[in-house]
């Protein structure tokens, strides 16, 4: 009985412990909020990914994808690239293997100053 007691009251601290320290996970975004913030959705082809390693130690991946098909928005090239940081632990980053077929929502970035 005592055991329980603890495990509770333990496990009532750690939460507002976390509450405190802002650690609250990302919300996942439905399909709807996928969509409605894209400017671009893509059938495509990853065609190649190149890995830049930064001063901080951690890496940039560019995923070279090839355009199959257009499901929103307009893109005057062929192909696009899509730049992400695949060492992020949260939120998830997106996972690009040369040669597999996704479905991107994508947005424009603005270039960093």
């Amino acid at each position: 009985m005592r055991t329980a007691r603890f495990s509770l009251v333990l496990g009532v601290l750690m939460a507002l412990w976390s509450a405190e320290a802002g650690a609250f996970p990302i919300p996942p975004q439905t399909l709807r909020m996928l969509t409605n913030e894209s400017e671009l959705i893509v059938s495509a082809e990853v065609e190649k990914i190149t890995l830049i390693k930064g001063e901080d130690g951690f890496n940039t991946g560019i995923a070279l994808l090839n355009i199959l098909s257009i499901v929103k928005g307009a893109e005057g090239s062929q192909s696009v690239d899509v730049y992400y940081e695949p060492d992020m632990i949260c939120s998830a980053p997106p996972h690009y293997k040369e040669g597999a077929t996704v479905l991107a929502f994508l947005t424009r970035s603005q270039p960093s100053p």
